[in-house]
């Protein structure tokens, strides 16, 4: 069972990542699927959205060795 509650909590992490991080999630900063333009002309808001995503495989790799 304690294998199941590492999982959840861990898709939990991954969903945080995506929305509901305290406006530092991909959809608060603009790059989720409907990204504008003018976000990714924007360098320091490029630049967050780019970043948001490389802390992903961190949590990737402990539910996939």
């Amino acid at each position: 069972m304690t294998f199941i509650n590492d999982v959840i909590t861990l898709y939990a992490q991954t969903g945080r990542y995506w929305n509901n991080d305290n406006g530092s999630d991909l959809e608060a900063l603009g790059g989720d699927f409907n990204v504008t333009l003018d976000a990714l002309h924007d360098e320091s808001m490029r630049k967050r959205i780019a970043h948001k995503p490389r802390d992903m495989p961190i949590v990737w790799i402990r539910l996939w060795p």
